[in-house]
């Protein structure tokens, strides 16, 4: 799987080489969890957004922060616990209606698998020039 999720990797970024934002998107999210992975490496305050390095430690309320906004009482944990709950069944409703109507859903990552840590970084990076690229135009 990782060979395969790899060698799509290299696609989208010989799109994003070649001017074809689009194309190199599409195949991200074809096979990446994209917004996920934005997700991820962003401050989960609201109106913050710094980036984040994959070390940032997950809170009991399931959010990463950086390092102004990582104590509870500044982001608010427990409302904040309430938000990303809503957000997961939203998301997971959303994966049930695609699955019922033939679509695939956008495969779930999982941050914790070392050997995979490397490629999704690289995935990620490349989204985010993707995204640069496209508010450019």
């Amino acid at each position: 799987m990782e060979k395969h999720r790899r060698a799509m990797l290299q696609k989208a970024k010989r799109d994003f080489v070649r001017g074809n934002l689009k194309g190199a998107m599409e195949k991200l999210q074809r096979h990446f969890g994209v917004q996920q992975m934005l997700d991820r490496f962003r401050c989960y305050h609201k109106n913050c957004g710094r980036k984040l390095d994959h070390h940032a430690e997950i809170c009991k309320c399931a959010g990463f922060y950086c390092h102004i906004h990582q104590p509870p009482q500044v982001h608010n944990c427990k409302e904040m616990k309430k938000i990303l709950e809503t957000k997961a069944k939203e998301a997971k409703d959303l994966e049930i209606k695609l699955r019922e109507e033939g679509g695939d859903p956008p495969p779930e990552e999982k941050f914790d698998n070392k050997v995979e840590i490397g490629l999704l970084l690289e995935a990620h990076e490349l989204a985010e020039s993707i995204q640069a690229a496209l508010k450019e135009k």
